[in-house]
C-alpha cells in the first residue's frame, strides 16, 4: 500500500483499518458555478465513506479527515461524461466533487463506479436505492440514495 494514500494515513495516523474499494482526488464544486472550492480525497469501502481534505505543503501530501460517513447514511450520484459525484449527507446537505484529471482518471473513475454500484446493490435489501439512465449514454446519471 502506497504510503501518500487516503487508506495508508487513515490507518497509520487513526487506526482506522477500512479496505477501499475505491480511492481518488477530486476538485470539490461551488453550487451551480462549478468554481473549484479545493482539492478532496475520497474513500469508498465496505463500511464507510471518507472524505479528507489535501494538504500539498512539506515534502509529503498529508490528509485532514472532514467526514467519515457509514455506507448506509450516504446518497452517491455520478453523471458518467463530466465525472462528477453528488454526495448527500443528512448533515452536510449535497456536495459535488469532479475526478482530477490524471494518467489513471478512467481506471479510478471506473472503481468509483463500480464501488457505488456494488454498494446499492449490496445495501438494496436494507434501503431503498434508485439508478436511473438517461437517454443520453454520454450523460448517464446512477444514484443509490436512502429514501
Amino acid at each position: 500500500m502506497d504510503a501518500h494514500t487516503l487508506q495508508y494515513i487513515l490507518r497509520s495516523k487513526y487506526n482506522i483499518n477500512e479496505k477501499f474499494q475505491a480511492e481518488g482526488i477530486f476538485v470539490v464544486l461551488q453550487g451551480s458555478t462549478m468554481k473549484a472550492k479545493g482539492l478532496f480525497s475520497i474513500g469508498i469501502g465496505e463500511r464507510i465513506v471518507v472524505v479528507a481534505g489535501i494538504n500539498p505543503r512539506g515534502p509529503e501530501i498529508d490528509y485532514n479527515p472532514v467526514f467519515l460517513t457509514p455506507v448506509g447514511l450516504l446518497g452517491v450520484t455520478y453523471k458518467n461524461a463530466s465525472m462528477i459525484v453528488t454526495i448527500s449527507t443528512p448533515l452536510k446537505g449535497k456536495n459535488s466533487v469532479q475526478l482530477c484529471s490524471s494518467s489513471k482518471a478512467a481506471a479510478i473513475w471506473n472503481d468509483f463506479t463500480t464501488a457505488n454500484d456494488y454498494l446499492a446493490s449490496k445495501l438494496s435489501g436494507d434501503i431503498r436505492c434508485s439508478a436511473s439512465l438517461s437517454a443520453s449514454s454520454s450523460d448517464a446519471s446512477v444514484g443509490a440514495e436512502p429514501e
